[in-house]
């Protein structure tokens, strides 16, 4: 008995997927904590860091608002000189707090906003752009959350140097072709939030939406995100993938130009990731998008979500190994992991009741919280069983406001008369949105004591 046990048990694991298995070792491993993970930041030099004045390196990502005092952008560092004028060379990944006065200053309809000609040797702090620093001071473990508010990651704090920045002395792209087209991408985000800054609130959340840039997003608006359970919904995934690969996507109804459809929509996404940053949920949607671009150009059968899934995360373990305890990461591949287990099982249940699109997505939706709920309850303390429902509202409702934002976006582009039927047409949206997240925002969550 024992025996033909033991035979089925090889049996399917000799028929099991190896890349499945890995990918279940490998999490088995990194959050038992067997595995440790590399630092985050880290700096070499030949100077101690503390008597650091000025530093010259490429920002690597888009600036982040983590108060109402300072940014965060993350640095590599080049080059550096202390307060006793010793110059030296460095290499790694640090973070640097920016005031906001300093970043602000080039964004339209903010508190530092300045309407005046700037320094030439000054450019708009974005991913790309090599900087000139003069720092104030640098500060261990120095938390620029607010008292009330969780960390974004499960696991403690490590104790983290960064720097604090006083002045920007010049900042500037290189003058290559990838330079300039990182500066590009600098002035479009520029223009982008501009444009967005006249919608108002509606263009403060459709500007979240496609750049992943909240600096315009009404803090109200996030909080009742928050308390209604639609957190993921801000956060740029798979769903946003989709939405820009549609239109490319029609190419592959005819069978003459399937492939080029498909390289299409690889082209689309990779742009749209380009533009807008990325962020652990983004890049492994973006992998993912990938992985099934390359399925389906040579024609590759058998392709289970399941191994897709593992074989995102084996990809990103390998590219990205800092998101692994990201909360936007875990909530990502908990979800779709949630979804792939449990919606068929949920489907068949629902689809005696209500209609079956509406079965669908009620499934997909329950299946997600299964698997986020206990991250929610031990990030937060506390977890939304209405977002099950909101979700159903929300989501057909965010589809459109994207959809009908980028049509109006194009049209203001050749018509500018029409911003003001545009900034109206918007708002309208964002306002039944608003309202429909807000009654479901305090509905009851459960807590943990």
């Amino acid at each position: 008995m024992v025996k033909e046990k033991l035979q089925k048990l090889t049996h399917k694991i000799q028929n099991a997927n190896c890349i499945l298995l890995g990918g279940i070792i490998l999490a088995m491993l990194i959050y038992s904590k067997i595995i440790p993970l590399p630092k985050t930041t880290w700096l070499t030099c030949l100077v101690p860091s503390n008597e650091i004045q000025f530093l010259t390196g490429q920002v690597c990502s888009n600036p982040t608002k983590v108060s109402q005092q300072f940014y965060s952008v993350l640095l590599r560092p080049t080059s550096c000189k202390t307060f006793s004028k010793i110059k030296s060379s460095c290499d790694g990944k640090v973070e640097v707090l920016i005031p906001t006065k300093i970043v602000e200053a080039f964004y339209p309809n903010k508190l530092f906003s300045k309407n005046q000609h700037y320094d030439k040797n000054i450019f708009p702090i974005e991913n790309g752009v090599t900087v000139l620093l003069e720092l104030k001071s640098q500060k261990k473990s120095f938390s620029t959350k607010n008292k009330n508010a969780k960390t974004s990651k499960i696991q403690p704090n490590e104790n983290k140097t960064f720097f604090v920045c006083e002045k920007i002395l010049s900042s500037q792209f290189e003058n290559s072709f990838l330079g300039k087209l990182k500066k590009g991408r600098a002035l479009c985000r520029i223009q982008f939030k501009r444009l967005m800054s006249y919608w108002g609130k509606a263009g403060g959340l459709f500007l979240a939406l496609l750049s992943s840039s909240k600096e315009y997003l009404d803090s109200s608006m996030t909080n009742a995100f928050r308390l209604s359970g639609l957190s993921h919904i801000l956060a740029l995934s798979g769903m946003h993938l989709g939405l820009v690969s549609t239109l490319a996507g029609l190419f592959e109804k005819k069978s003459s130009f399937k492939k080029f459809g498909t390289f299409l929509q690889t082209f689309f996404v990779i742009a749209f990731v380009f533009f807008a940053g990325l962020s652990p949920s983004l890049l492994r949607a973006l992998i993912s998008c990938v992985l099934l671009s390359i399925c389906k150009m040579f024609d590759i059968p058998n392709r289970k979500q399941i191994h897709i899934l593992a074989t995102t995360f084996l990809i990103h373990a390998i590219i990205s190994p800092q998101d692994l305890f990201n909360l936007a990461f875990l909530f990502s591949y908990c979800a779709i992991l949630g979804i792939i287990l449990l919606a068929d099982f949920f489907t068949k249940n629902f689809i005696n009741f209500v209609p079956p699109k509406i079965s669908s997505s009620l499934s997909a939706s329950v299946s997600a919280n299964c698997f986020t709920a206990p991250i929610s309850l031990k990030v937060f303390g506390f977890y939304s069983p209405s977002g099950i429902l909101c979700t159903l509202f929300v989501s057909p409702l965010i589809t459109i406001f994207l959809y009908f934002g980028i049509c109006l976006m194009i049209i203001n582009f050749f018509f500018p008369i029409t911003c003001v039927i545009s900034k109206f047409s918007m708002n309208a949206i964002y306002f039944l949105i608003q309202k429909i997240v807000s009654v479901f925002s305090v509905f009851p969550v459960v807590k943990i004591f």
